[in-house]
């Protein structure tokens, strides 16, 4: 089953997210497969990141959840668990451009 796990950035994350970028980004990674889709939630200007997105496949709600709380950035304190809803996962299209990779 697919799950939406969405964050919300703390105050003060700029500089947590900045130094402690790859441990997010390799546990990211690390979740192979099962990490569908991710990536930041933005403010109005387009650029400063203001949380997070990420789609995932789980067995159960409670190994969703347990993958959504994994991330180093809610150990640090930059982001904080806002939603973890089971969802389906029905139409993928491609991201025009290519989308960005980490």
């Amino acid at each position: 089953m697919q799950f939406m796990v969405r964050y919300r950035d703390r105050d003060g994350a700029g500089a947590l997210r900045k130094q402690h970028r790859q441990a997010h980004t390799d546990y990211r990674r690390s979740l192979g497969a099962n990490r569908l889709m991710s990536g930041p939630l933005l403010a109005e200007d387009c650029a400063t990141p203001i949380g997070s997105l990420l789609i995932i496949e789980a067995d159960s709600l409670a190994a969703a959840r347990s993958i959504a709380t994994g991330d180093p950035f809610l150990a640090l304190g930059a982001l904080e668990l806002v939603e973890l809803v089971p969802m389906e996962v029905r139409i993928v299209n491609p991201v025009p451009g290519g989308g960005r990779r980490e």
